[in-house]
């Protein structure tokens, strides 16, 4: 039986590569608690390919690389 999984990989032109995320079906028959369910699977740190950091801005949302500043700062008018 093949491999059950997409992968998607998105580019904005960053010359350190594409963020790459793979979903892989467990299939229906497999002999684990997680058969027939989805896995989302992100390369981390110490992979062959990593991502570079990912900090968790808000519940879902990241940011890739460096932490967001604790601080907002607002921008005023030269």
């Amino acid at each position: 039986m093949g491999d059950d999984a997409i992968t998607l990989s998105l580019s904005t032109g960053d010359p350190c590569g594409a963020f790459t995320i793979t979903i892989r079906r467990v299939p229906d028959d497999a002999d684990s608690p997680l058969a027939g369910r989805l896995l989302l699977h992100l390369p981390y740190p110490d992979q062959p390919m990593p991502h570079d950091q990912l900090h968790p801005l808000h519940p879902g949302t990241f940011v890739i690389g460096r932490p967001a500043p604790a601080t907002r700062t607002h921008l005023t008018a030269a």
